[in-house]
């Protein structure tokens, strides 16, 4: 979708990019860690805060190249490497963490 709306936008001067996020820390997963601990407590340990997102998205829209990368799947956590975005906790967020329920 991300790519079909870059072409539909080109020339517009408007970016399209797809984000693919890590596990969320949210009200609802916290619950999900109490109740569940055995299975989501190392997920939660890496999990990203919305507003970690919120800092990957200002720097992509701050980004003079933004248009290079219009229309592409991109991966928080690569970003946040690559620009140096840290969450709250002033870590990086790991590259891939996999849930096994």
């Amino acid at each position: 979708m991300a790519f079909d709306m870059a072409a539909d936008f080109e020339g517009t001067n408007v970016a399209t990019a797809s984000l693919w996020l890590g596990p969320q820390r949210t009200e609802r997963s916290a619950i999900a860690a109490v109740e569940r601990g055995d299975k989501y407590k190392s997920v939660m340990a890496n999990a990203e805060i919305p507003e970690f997102n919120g800092r990957i998205i200002l720097t992509l829209l701050n980004d003079a190249e933004l248009d290079q990368i219009s229309g592409q799947t991109l991966i928080t956590a690569e970003l946040a490497e690559k620009y140096g975005i840290t969450d709250q906790d002033g870590h990086n967020r790991p590259r891939c963490t996999t849930l096994r329920v």
